[in-house]
């Protein structure tokens, strides 16, 4: 007896998803409401865990951190009326909210013109930001996003690798700040960045797990609305 031979197809969606993830994690071939600016070992190295929070106290005020940042996260994965750029902008806030900052910005990777962009941006003169690019492996940015590790820096003043032609440019003075990359099934999609720490004098510990854990959910909720807009768009050319 002949074996019956496979009728199945390969899946549309799934293969134009992964097209996407190894073109570049440039999401405005699907996303047309907010086009890019024209301007000038994941998360393995990145477990921040402090050997002094040792008291049960500080550890249950980290949970109930986590807790609260995750309840505004978990939301957005399946929120899909928000555009693609307010749904950056709403991490962005969350991230904010929870370590207190002056500013932040989500840069996102063009792979195809090896720069980073600002898809979102908070703070004072933030809106001159969407100006700049970043060229690739330039800047905290850009070693955040090439080298796939976070970066904390406590004296801005310090580090070589620090843009600091754009924070003149844009008249906002910053002392100090953490950048943490966003994956995507192991492809960095962009970084999110936090500058001056408010309440504290520099990012704690604590700050840092937490950090690693929004970016983390960052990426499900972005590569989930991927998958959504590739499902989208394939509805729209078989209509």
């Amino acid at each position: 007896m002949s074996k019956r031979k496979s009728t199945s197809k390969p899946n549309p969606i799934k293969k134009d998803f992964m097209e996407v993830l190894e073109k570049g994690a440039t999401v405005d071939a699907l996303f047309k409401d907010q086009p890019m600016p024209k301007g000038s070992s994941p998360f393995s190295d990145m477990t921040y865990k402090s050997q002094e929070t040792t008291s049960l106290n500080e550890l249950a005020l980290l949970s109930q951190r986590k807790l609260e940042v995750l309840s505004k996260l978990i939301p957005l994965i399946n929120r899909d009326y928000f555009t693609f750029g307010e749904l950056v902008s709403e991490i962005l806030s969350i991230a904010m909210t929870h370590i207190s900052s002056e500013g932040g910005s989500f840069l996102e990777m063009d792979y195809g013109n090896k720069c980073l962009f600002f898809r979102a941006v908070t703070g004072s003169s933030s809106k001159n930001l969407l100006n700049f690019t970043v060229p690739g492996g330039k800047g905290v940015a850009g070693f955040v996003c090439e080298m796939q590790q976070a970066m904390v820096l406590a004296d801005i003043e310090d580090s070589s690798v620090y843009l600091k032609t754009i924070s003149d440019s844009v008249g906002f003075e910053t002392r100090n700040m953490m950048a943490y990359p966003v994956l995507i099934r192991g492809k960095t999609f962009g970084c999110i960045e936090l500058l001056n720490r408010k309440g504290e004098v520099n990012y704690t510990e604590d700050d840092k797990e937490l950090m690693t854990t929004i970016c983390e959910y960052t990426a499900l909720i972005i590569e989930n609305r991927l998958m959504l807009a590739t499902l989208s768009k394939q509805i729209g050319v078989a209509a």
